[in-house]
């Protein structure tokens, strides 16, 4: 529970992101936000089931009470109505983030989730970090203007290290992350192959071997799609390849015999 003291114990703080930086988003498509679609209440959802955007999206951003229980529940009782959910404009306490955060962990059927303006700092955001190092089916994290700093940035990226499933993820609005968090996101794409595209602003040199990176995971998208092999760009394959060749100089070296310097004495 130590992140959820950490997030409440910034609550109230007033951390503004930086102004002036780089914007850098890297899907080959114009950077301006895509038209939000009109979300349906979970009440609207239980009204309308008959039809397939109300079984598909659940947006609580204007609920009282027990609506983010009401989601947590549907998370944890793997809901396959329960595929998109926004909690925008919500500000969220330490413990709900950590609730959703848990169920979020075992959850196979949720693609997108959209926690913009919704207060989180670094504590919440290391609690997101820990899921995502368990959920492989959620695709699209939108996590816009909230507060979370270079730590909580660099705690993300951790978290992303071993992930498999998002591909889009959105930190507009938060401070601009500094040289470790970088560093943290350069690592993480050394081992993650699906995530195709970062929203954020960045002032940083190492941001080309970020964008390199991102660009070799739309190439193997792209390969993979087309049924062609990947072996020379995956970094999981190039290293178990140079790994082989590796051990086979090893043997080899071991194999020679030694020279016979008896005679000599």
């Amino acid at each position: 529970q130590k992140a959820a003291e950490e997030q409440r114990a910034e609550q109230e703080s007033n951390e503004t992101p930086a102004d002036s930086a780089e914007t850098s988003e890297l899907t080959g498509e114009d950077s301006a936000d895509a038209e939000e679609e009109k979300p349906i209440s979970m009440q609207e959802t239980s009204d309308a089931e008959t039809t397939e955007e109300s079984a598909t999206q659940t947006d609580i951003s204007k609920e009282v009470g027990g609506a983010v229980g009401d989601a947590v529940a549907k998370l944890k009782a793997d809901d396959d109505s329960l595929t998109q959910l926004s909690l925008k404009g919500r500000h969220l306490n330490p413990d709900e983030i950590s609730a959703l955060c848990d169920a979020l962990a075992a959850n196979t059927q949720l693609k997108t989730l959209t926690l913009a303006s919704c207060n989180i700092n670094n504590g919440g955001a290391e609690m997101l970090s820990t899921a995502l190092q368990k959920n492989n089916t959620l695709t699209t994290l939108d996590l816009e203007n909230n507060k979370i700093g270079s730590e909580g940035i660099a705690a993300i990226a951790d978290g992303l290290t071993h992930n498999k499933g998002l591909t889009e993820l959105t930190l507009l609005g938060n401070t601009v992350p500094g040289e470790g968090a970088m560093s943290a996101f350069v690592n993480a794409l050394e081992h993650n192959t699906t995530l195709l595209a970062i929203k954020w602003r960045v002032s940083s040199r190492q941001s080309f071997k970020v964008n390199s990176n991102l660009t070799r995971n739309n190439e193997i998208l792209r390969r993979l799609n087309a049924g062609m092999s990947i072996d020379d760009i995956d970094p999981q394959k190039m290293r178990e390849r140079d790994e082989r060749i590796r051990a086979e100089h090893e043997a080899q070296f071991q194999s020679q015999p030694t020279a016979d310097t008896s005679a000599l004495t």
